[in-house]
């Protein structure tokens, strides 16, 4: 029997639910991981800006510290009445002992002492790479610088480097606070060369180069901090960049933590969505579609491993199997009902049938033939008596059996007779007697069931004056004829009679596991053939 149990659609209910489910948390901890790497990128940004701010301030006072060697030369000698005397009357005996020999001790790369009205008095070369003899600056750029001394350092760029100059009013001892007129000019400088720029880099712990004012400037990143600084020329505009490029071990270290936490926290959310996927599938799902697939299928042995279970599925198993096992018996009850109501129809309704036209029979031989009419009544009253004890045995166990003092031959040969009180007819039995004998009961009960059908159904429905019935051996199978030479059109259906006929046969050859088949025989009248293993 089918099941006729709706499975449960668990894609379309309860696992949709637990997919959108998983699907949310997935969101959830995506949202959670977005938000954590939003504010470790704001803390590190922070943490970038503050250290830029700091290491640019340092960069700023290192460079400032570099040009007070040039602020203090020139402040230092050009407050001095010998420069001043010097001035008026150049001799290059004081030069080389005061002047040569002293911006070599402030590592300076040249001196130039100048008139009031910017003419070259002096110029010496400090360390090398020095700047040419001449002046470093253009005429009118001079003019301008002398019309309004820079208060800071300038720069000026110097072959392919860059020279940072200081200009300072040669004003005698006495004036402290330089009110006096300037009596004349000392400007000092240094080239920023590549030793210069090493130092800065050693310094800050990073790289220092000098960039053009049309250089892309260094951009900061994660792990290291790019700085600008520019370098204004007399005139304000921008000479060069100093460009720095500082890896700060703090950003990195803070930088691969971040990572780290982001990925441990990456690698935890996907766990935990696998893991909040796989267990309401392993433990909900697969156990809930096993029970499913147990009642579409109808077989319960696909819940067996789930009723050892101590749990609730365990328990909703158990009651599956309860359902199956009360399924099982009620289809049972039912096969058995079936199967009696066939037993009682071919076996004693038949015979009852049967017995009723014989006593018609010998009722109109009473008077005419005595002899006939007692042999008929003898007939009846034995197989009335066979039909008693089937239906004792009915009651009793339930279970009909075949009459155990009468062979199945000669409970077929029994039949035939009593089927003649409907219609006289000849019976040719050729039956094996091996088989017959070594048929079970239900299996003889099953063939005396499906001839008493046939025989009754010929004998009603059919013009046949002769019946044979075949019983044979072949192997391991069994073939059962019952052919009579009646009409084709005379073949029995489901319409006639009790309607109940056909399906009875049917239902004995299956039981008997066999084939059945009913033909027109091959001169008139119809077959009915049976093909059981034995």
């Amino acid at each position: 029997m089918r099941s006729s149990l709706r499975p449960i659609p668990l894609r379309s209910s309860l696992g949709l639910r637990f997919a959108l489910a998983a699907a949310a948390i997935f969101l959830l901890a995506a949202a959670t991981l977005f938000s954590v790497q939003r504010s470790q990128a704001r803390a590190l940004g922070s943490l970038l800006e503050s250290e830029t701010r700091e290491r640019s301030h340092l960069l700023e006072e290192l460079v400032d510290l570099t040009g007070q060697a040039l602020r203090d030369f020139t402040s230092d000698y050009s407050q001095w009445d010998e420069m001043v005397a010097f001035l008026r009357q150049p001799k290059p005996e004081w030069a080389a002992i005061n002047l040569d020999a002293s911006i070599k001790n402030f590592k300076l790369s040249g001196a130039w002492v100048l008139r009031l009205d910017g003419t070259l008095v002096h110029a010496t070369a400090g360390e090398a790479p020095a700047p040419a003899p001449s002046l470093p600056l253009p005429p009118h750029v001079l003019a301008a610088l002398l019309a309004k001394p820079p208060a800071r350092n300038t720069f000026v760029p110097s072959g392919g480097d860059v020279l940072e100059l200081c200009l300072a009013p040669i004003v005698p001892s006495a004036d402290t606070t330089r009110s006096s007129a300037p009596l004349g000019w000392l400007l000092a400088g240094r080239i920023w060369d590549r030793t210069l720029l090493e130092k800065f880099g050693e310094l800050v712990r990073g790289k220092t180069s000098l960039g053009g004012a049309q250089s892309r400037p260094p951009i900061s990143s994660a792990e290291d901090i790019g700085l600008r600084l520019p370098l204004a020329g007399p005139d304000g505009s921008i000479v060069a960049f100093l460009d720095c490029r500082i890896e700060a071990e703090e950003l990195k270290i803070t930088g691969r933590q971040n990572r780290i936490v982001f990925w441990l926290l990456t690698v935890m959310g996907l766990v935990a969505v696998v893991l909040a996927i796989w267990i309401p599938y392993a433990l909900v799902l697969r156990p809930l579609r096993t029970v499913s697939a147990s009642l579409a299928a109808g077989s319960p042995g696909l819940i067996q491993p789930l009723v050892a279970r101590t749990d609730e599925l365990g328990l909703v198993a158990q009651s599956v199997r309860t359902v199956f096992a009360q399924k099982a018996e009620l289809k049972g009850l039912l096969d058995e009902r079936t199967r009696l109501g066939r037993d009682l129809h071919d076996g004693v309704i038949q015979t009852v049938f049967a017995a009723g036209m014989n006593l018609a029979a010998a009722r109109r031989a009473v008077r005419t033939h005595p002899g006939e009419a007692e042999r008929i009544l003898e007939e009846t009253r034995v197989e009335l008596n066979a039909s008693i004890r089937e239906l004792r045995s009915f009651i009793d166990q339930l279970e009909p059996e075949p009459i155990p003092e009468r062979p199945l031959p000669d409970a077929i040969r029994a039949a035939a007779q009593l089927m003649q009180g409907i219609r006289t007819f000849s019976a040719r039995l050729d039956l094996d007697p091996a088989l017959t004998a070594a048929l079970g009961a239900r299996q003889r009960l099953n063939v005396l069931g499906i001839v008493r059908e046939a025989l009754s159904n010929s004998a009603r429905h059919s013009s046949a004056t002769e019946i044979r019935i075949t019983l044979r051996s072949y192997g391991s199978h069994a073939e059962l004829v019952v052919a009579d030479d009646g009409t084709a059109d005379s073949r029995p259906t489901a319409a006639q009679g009790s309607g109940r006929g056909m399906e009875n046969i049917a239902a004995r050859a299956k039981e008997l596991g066999g084939e059945l088949a009913v033909e027109n025989g091959p001169r008139g009248g119809f077959e009915i053939r049976v093909w059981f293993p034995i």
